[in-house]
């Protein structure tokens, strides 16, 4: 959480509260209110003369450069499953979660279980969900919160430093090692290794802070690839059935730069920039991307 300039506050320990967070976050923006404008949303960009102009409502801006740093989380997706729209009941994304504790009492289906999945099954294993389904094509690599107290988000500069060909089996290692043989529940590898799987598509490693404990104990369940919606149900490749009164979809996001930049040829078939941590980008000068590494 730590920013230019700005060190993350240390009052919650290694883990930042919410509240925490998003004050930090507040407070940073507001060291540079200077140099922010707020409550502005592109809808265009194209090349002039002397460089960039962009379109935001009424109003254009003329620069030099251009930096795209919006990130590859920038607009939540839903996989578009047969029958959704007849579904009845409630279907939510991640993003949107909210107060946690509105599910108490509720069954509760949470579709992908990579890091923003396994976030959320955290959570709700903190509250009274009457009933809770994971739905996952397969397992995510997972490791625990804590190894003997240390945080294992803290050797995250370790293992970037380390070749894939050692981090995926280290991560297995630890996942097995604290966790268990999580086959059993229905939690099966993908044949790409975590740290493979984080470097080239993106796919985050998943935190346990209780989920698999929960996972364990049978208070929730794990279920196959959604096949299909019905009115007051959903159907599995695993040939089960579920009657959720809420589907909190963990399905990811997108960039959501093709309707401004697609006519550029600088994004691949997943819409993120090809150049995607501040190289130049042949033959448009003044145009940079931050931050789209995976």
């Amino acid at each position: 959480a730590a920013l230019p300039g700005k060190p993350a506050p240390r009052r919650d320990g290694a883990y930042l509260k919410r509240d925490t967070l998003i004050q930090h976050l507040e407070d940073y923006a507001d060291d540079l209110r200077d140099c922010i404008e707020g409550g502005v949303i592109v809808s265009g960009v194209e090349r002039v003369p002397r460089g960039w102009r962009v379109t935001a409502g009424d109003r254009t801006y003329d620069a030099c450069n251009i930096v795209f740093a919006t990130g590859l989380n920038r607009t939540p997706t839903i996989p578009t499953w047969r029958g959704l729209e007849r579904f009845e009941g409630q279907v939510i994304h991640a993003a949107d979660l909210g107060e946690v504790s509105q599910f108490d009492d509720k069954k509760v289906l949470v579709v992908g279980a990579g890091n923003s999945g396994a976030d959320v099954l955290n959570h709700l294993a903190r509250h009274n969900p009457r009933d809770v389904r994971s739905s996952v094509r397969y397992g995510p690599a997972i490791i625990p919160q804590r190894v003997f107290g240390f945080p294992l988000h803290c050797a995250a500069n370790l293992f970037a430093a380390m070749p894939l060909r050692m981090v995926d089996p280290v991560l297995a290692a630890v996942q097995r090692l604290y966790l268990g043989d999580l086959k059993q529940y229905g939690l099966t590898s993908h044949s790409t290794g975590g740290g493979t799987r984080m470097a080239t598509e993106g796919v985050t490693i998943a935190i346990d802070d209780g989920f698999v404990a929960a996972i364990k104990s049978g208070r929730f369940k794990v279920v196959g690839e959604i096949t299909e919606f019905w009115t007051d149900r959903v159907s599995f490749d695993c040939f089960r059935t579920f009657e959720p009164d809420v589907v909190i979809c963990a399905t990811g996001y997108k960039t959501a730069l093709g309707p401004l930049l697609g006519g550029f040829e600088v994004l691949n078939g997943a819409g993120v920039p090809k150049y995607t941590m501040g190289e130049p980008v042949p033959g448009l000068p003044g145009l940079w991307f931050n931050g789209f590494h995976p």
